[in-house]
């Protein structure tokens, strides 16, 4: 588990409850994680397509697209608790 689940907790007892909480709640961030894999496999498969670069603003529309792509890995990172499973 990331440290920054806990870092707003005071004392070793709150860290330990709140580590409880999300561990109860693991089915919720494995769905969660699973969403949020599939937005960032849909926006790879539009990179993809020749269709993509029929555009004069290309590089800034890939540039958002790296952008999204880069908060979404965060996000699954951080929500993805057994660190061993996260690619």
């Amino acid at each position: 588990m990331i440290s920054n689940w806990t870092r707003h907790c005071k004392t070793e007892n709150e860290v330990l409850k709140f580590e409880r909480q999300l561990h109860n709640s693991a089915d919720v961030l494995d769905r969660l994680r699973d969403i949020l894999q599939g937005i960032d496999d849909d926006i790879q498969r539009a990179e993809i397509t020749v269709k993509a670069y029929d555009s004069p603003s290309w590089p800034y529309l890939q540039a958002h697209k790296n952008g999204a792509r880069q908060i979404l890995k965060d996000v699954i990172k951080l929500i993805t608790l057994d660190q061993k499973e996260h690619k």
